[in-house]
This record gives C-alpha cells, sequence and structure tokens, in this order.
C-alpha cells in the first residue's frame, strides 16, 4: 500500500500547508540587527551582529552557531532633506525590501520585483538607524541636532562653486553666511564680516556712514 493511502488526508495537508508557508514566508527575507563598519556617500558598509546556525531536527538542542554572516553594503535611509551623520559603531537594521534598489538609489539596474519565487538577496535590502539605550541624555522636549563635527544648516543645495545661505554650528563657534557675508560668534566674541563686533576703535573725527551722513564723533570702542 502506498504511504499516501496510509497518511490520513487531513495530516497530509496540514504538513503540506505548513511547508509551503514556511517556504513563502523564508522568500521574504530577515530583518537583521548589525552596526555600521564604513560609510561612502548614502551608502552603508555593515557588520550584522548574528550568526547562522546548520539545521537541526525539531525536538533537539540548537546547535553551537558556526559562521558570521558577510559584510554588506547596502543604501542608507535618508532623504535628500535631512542627511544622518552616521558613524562607524552606530546600531542598526538591514531592512529587506521587496525590490532590488539599485535603480532606487543611482545606481545601474532595474527595480525587479524579487517576490513570485525570487529570494531577495543583499541588493534588496537597506540600512535603518535605530535607537540605542547609549545615546547621549537630551532634553526630550526639545528637537535635538549634532554631528561629531557640528551641525550645518543650507538655505538650500548652493550650485556649484557657490556658497549659498547657511548656519554652521561647530564645537567652539556659530557661523551665519551669506554669499561673502558672515557673522561669526565664538567665546571670545563676534565678528561681522572679519572686523570684531566691540572691541575695535576709532579715533575722533568726521565719518561717512551709508544712508546717515557724516557724523563726528570722539574716539573709543564701537558698538553696533
Amino acid at each position: 500500500m502506498p504511504s499516501a493511502q496510509k497518511t490520513p488526508l487531513s495530516r497530509a495537508l496540514s504538513a503540506a500547508i505548513r511547508a509551503g508557508s514556511l517556504e513563502e514566508i523564508g522568500k521574504l527575507g530577515l530583518t537583521l540587527p548589525g552596526h555600521v563598519v564604513s560609510v561612502s556617500g548614502i551608502m552603508v558598509t555593515a557588520a550584522f551582529d548574528v550568526h547562522t546556525l546548520p539545521p537541526y531536527a525539531p525536538g533537539q538542542p540548537p546547535p553551537k552557531p558556526v559562521a558570521s554572516l558577510p559584510l554588506v553594503t547596502i543604501p542608507l535611509a535618508t532623504s535628500s532633506y535631512v542627511r544622518l551623520p552616521i558613524q562607524p559603531g552606530d546600531v542598526g537594521l538591514a531592512v529587506p525590501a521587496s525590490v532590488l534598489l539599485a535603480a532606487i538609489y543611482g545606481q545601474p539596474g532595474a527595480a525587479t520585483p524579487v517576490l513570485g519565487g525570487l529570494v531577495p538577496n543583499m541588493s534588496a535590502m537597506f540600512w535603518l538607524p535605530i535607537g540605542s539605550q547609549g545615546f547621549s541624555p537630551v532634553d526630550g522636549s526639545l528637537l535635538v541636532m549634532y554631528g561629531p563635527l557640528g551641525v550645518q544648516i543650507l538655505g538650500a543645495p548652493p550650485p556649484a562653486g557657490l556658497i549659498g545661505p547657511q548656519i554652521k554650528v561647530a564645537a567652539t563657534s556659530i557661523t551665519l553666511s551669506v554669499g561673502s557675508s558672515s557673522i561669526v560668534i565664538t567665546s571670545t566674541g563676534v565678528t561681522i564680516m572679519g572686523e570684531d563686533f566691540i572691541t575695535h576703535d576709532h579715533g575722533p573725527g568726521s565719518y561717512n556712514i551709508p544712508d546717515v551722513g557724516s557724523v563726528v564723533g570722539d574716539s573709543g570702542p564701537v558698538v553696533g
């Protein structure tokens, strides 16, 4: 008697459905944790913080990990308007998409669907930063922005070779600039267009001030 006739139909169908479901779930890919190894533009090279396990029989204790997954270079989940200063060591997740991403982030290729029988590979993943208990404490009621070297706010991406409006908050200074005009604030004072705002002096005499006219004054520090 064939085995198909010995096995009840309900058990055979249940096993087939379970096997088919697991096979389809396996095609969806896995979201895996990891950390950044290096960054180049919008591309992140990440190491997976997981280990692979060899197959083992149900009901038996799982075997020890035998290998680490290889490094992967994938695009960062970001936008043109906010560029995250991702650094080596930052933690995050490698998230699988339903299409190959090369055409989307500017590399040659087509946005080819990977579902429907094709198992996704590393070309269908992107890097998503995730929160960590190791973050420095901040005021939770404020929007906080910082970078390893400071923060730069642009009015708009400037044309090549030109300097557009920007605010740059560095470790020891704040600079507001539009073209060749700038204001720099440091712990020692304020500089406007390269001149000290308070500490520069003028001798007595007559001075021509634009939109005001001739002004006669004594020597001393100029404020304003």
